[in-house]
């Protein structure tokens, strides 16, 4: 989508409680029914517990694991499966 065509861009926050699950579902719903409608999915990590030594091999470590949870739930929340994450 151009920078010159409106559309909608639906943004949600995932913290992967049932209740972001329902945000995600809705989204979905409403993504099918605005034409050229763009679905961004958005989540918080918490690097507070990294100390200096490491932090950037294990922040990397980190995001990489996050964002493989993110999209393993906004897909398993899309098929109507409820998201057991992986240990």
């Amino acid at each position: 989508m151009s920078e010159h065509t409106k559309g909608y861009r639906i943004v949600v926050g995932v913290d992967f409680t049932e209740g972001s699950a329902h945000a995600v579902r809705e989204a979905l719903w409403l993504a099918t029914r605005l034409a050229g409608a763009e679905l961004h999915f958005t989540t918080i990590l918490d690097h507070a517990h990294l100390d200096r030594s490491g932090e950037m091999e294990r922040g990397r470590a980190e995001l990489m694991t996050s964002e493989r949870k993110l999209v393993d739930f906004v897909r398993a929340t899309a098929m109507g499966l409820r998201f057991v994450p992986a240990s």
